[in-house]
């Protein structure tokens, strides 16, 4: 009976610069003795020649993109009180 391979989630925080195609392939190309699953994090800010987030996206790599979570965490902030004086 086989055993399962681990299950290895990289996450990566991205505006989409030209390293992040490196990094994808060398994700893809790791050799260590588990399946990884890729996660990158985008938000409303692009690196200059930026691809599109989605075409990333493949079975062990999933694009999200965090814009709406981002104004929601902006209109949460509370207002800093005037000084007094």
């Amino acid at each position: 009976m086989s055993t399962p391979s681990p299950l290895l989630t990289a996450i990566t925080p991205t505006t989409g610069r030209a390293s992040l195609d490196a990094l994808v392939e060398s994700i893809d190309g790791q050799t260590a003795h588990a399946m990884v699953y890729h996660i990158l994090l985008w938000d409303d800010v692009r690196a200059q020649g930026a691809r599109e987030p989605r075409s990333y996206d493949g079975p062990d790599r999933l694009s999200l993109v965090l814009q709406a979570a981002a104004e929601e965490t902006a209109r949460r902030r509370v207002p800093r009180c005037a000084r007094s004086g």
